[in-house]
């Protein structure tokens, strides 16, 4: 499957043909799979399955560790807006 660009969760999930797939096989219900693409997080409890069944599906690009970076960047991004308005607050 070629890989399009995958910055976020969001991205992630739209690799699967439907949502309804995606969340067969990581084995959520389907809201709890709307949830996900809609809040762009998924809960790393789920990650080893997103990573099984991209394999299977021959997903190229979802790994244990680019899912990791993705976190690492959203965490970042809240830190600055965190700083951000602490500044404008003072």
């Amino acid at each position: 499957v070629l890989i399009r660009s995958m910055n976020s969760f969001a991205d992630a999930i739209n690799l699967w043909p439907s949502l309804r797939s995606f969340a067969e096989e990581i084995g959520v219900d389907y809201g709890t799979a709307q949830v996900m693409k809609h809040r762009d997080s998924v809960s790393d409890k789920y990650w080893l399955q997103m990573v099984e069944a991209a394999a299977e599906r021959r997903i190229s690009g979802v790994t244990l560790e680019r899912l990791a970076e993705m976190k690492a960047a959203r965490r970042e991004v809240a830190r600055d807006k965190k700083r951000a308005a602490n500044a404008s607050a003072a």
